[in-house]
């Protein structure tokens, strides 16, 4: 019974996860302003999501794999908005 409800929290975190970031990009869109880092400090962050995304898949970890992965889609979202 614990792991069941174990599974329901992370589900319920994953998914206030996936409407702040989809809020946050969206955001980010409509204002046409992305995050205020330099280029560099895009990628240093990218390569560091990878990372924590690559050790928590390893892991099975859903929770950290999604807040890599939100924060790869954040960064990646702001260098395109920089390049438009």
């Amino acid at each position: 019974m614990k792991k069941s409800n174990s599974k329901t929290y992370q589900l319920v975190i994953i998914s206030i996860l996936a409407i702040a970031v989809i809020y946050f990009i969206i955001n980010m869109v409509l204002t046409g302003v992305g995050l205020d880092f330099s280029l560099l400090w895009h990628w240093v962050f990218i390569i560091c999501f990878i990372f924590t995304t690559l050790a928590n898949v390893k892991e099975k970890r859903a929770i950290g794999t999604a807040i890599g992965l939100s924060g790869i889609l954040i960064c990646v979202t702001s260098i395109v908005l920089m390049a438009i």
